[in-house]
């Protein structure tokens, strides 16, 4: 099975569970809804695209073990060959707590360069200062750039989702959710995108936290 959109923009069990709830919350009015699911190795896979868009919203919906992360992040990228991918990550990053409020943002093989994004909600994700903990991003991040996908990556501070009112995961979906339409329409997409950032914040999901993974893996966010 195929993705349909030229562009993706693809969520997954984070730290937070932040860009797959939020992906199952984005809405295109007067627009009909295809969505499809796929299997990659044991794990569900949702593809939501809305017709007459170029843009699928592509869910990982299980969290991915470390001992899978390398070779599930090769078969995603083998599907996104020939797309232009937005990648949503939430992982717990060092942060002063007024910085929390923003969006950071990167770009790998930009075919269309992002322009024009308030500072007051926008910064460069600090490449060369942040190790982080989560093995799949980074394997992800590793394949994409091998298979030279024109990438972007936002990314916001994520807390561990409990699924409590009060752990912090809803803030992370409705940053998120407040950027990801502006970074579309950036990105050149004219289509108008609407988010339900308290509908993805009360949705039931596993995080990475929740899963049994074995021991946690470190690695280099760059």
């Amino acid at each position: 099975m195929s993705i349909p959109g030229t562009t993706v923009v693809l969520g997954y069990c984070d730290l937070a569970a932040a860009g797959a709830r939020l992906l199952h919350h984005i809405y295109v009015q007067d627009a009909a809804l295809l969505e499809s699911s796929l299997t990659v190795l044991g794990l569900t896979v949702a593809i939501r695209t809305y017709a007459e868009t170029s843009v699928s919203f592509v869910v990982v919906c299980d969290p991915v073990p470390d001992a899978l992360c390398t070779a599930f992040a090769a078969e995603l990228t083998d599907l996104l060959v020939g797309k232009r991918v937005v990648l949503l990550t939430a992982p717990n990053v060092p942060l002063p707590s007024a910085d929390e409020r923003f969006v950071f943002w990167t770009q790998f093989h930009a075919t269309a360069p992002l322009s024009g994004l308030s500072s007051a909600l926008f910064h460069p994700i600090p490449l060369a200062k942040w190790t982080l903990k989560d093995a799949f991003l980074c394997a992800c991040l590793h394949f994409f750039q091998v298979e030279a996908l024109p990438l972007t990556v936002l990314l916001v501070r994520g807390y561990k989702y409990t699924g409590r009112v009060a752990d912090g995961s809803a803030e992370a979906i409705a940053t998120l959710g407040e950027a990801l339409p502006l970074v579309l329409q950036a990105l050149g997409m004219s289509t108008s995108f609407e988010v339900d950032a308290k509908s993805a914040s009360v949705m039931k999901m596993l995080s990475m936290h929740q899963a049994a993974h074995g021991g946690e893996s470190s690695v280099l966010y760059n």
